[in-house]
């Protein structure tokens, strides 16, 4: 097996990629959780689209609400592990690439 492909696997088996899925699967599983997330998302991606425009009084009503909605959220147990099981893998990623980058720039 590759390099790449060990990588990649190890990160698929790892506690913190399980423990995600099956977080995943909890808030898929119920109704009001699962609207509340994707309302978040469909808040995050105007708000994204809103900053790329230079809309910043649009962006900054979006923004409060995305932060109310993230409050609200984060007050589930469930979605607010996940969150924070979400933020620290793509700090894995974000590091793991940083690591691979500086590696082929040393070549």
């Amino acid at each position: 097996m590759k390099y790449g492909e060990t990588l990649v696997k190890a990160i698929a088996d790892s506690e913190l990629t399980v423990r995600a899925k099956v977080l995943k699967q909890a808030i898929e599983t119920s109704p009001e959780l699962l609207r509340e997330y994707q309302d978040i998302l469909t808040l995050q991606k105007r708000l994204v689209a809103a900053e790329a425009k230079g809309e910043t009084g649009s962006a900054a009503a979006i923004r409060a609400a995305y932060d109310r909605q993230l409050a609200t959220l984060k007050g589930s147990a469930v979605v607010s592990e996940y969150l924070d099981v979400l933020a620290e893998l793509n700090d894995i990623a974000q590091e793991t690439a940083e690591i691979l980058n500086q590696g082929m720039r040393s070549r």
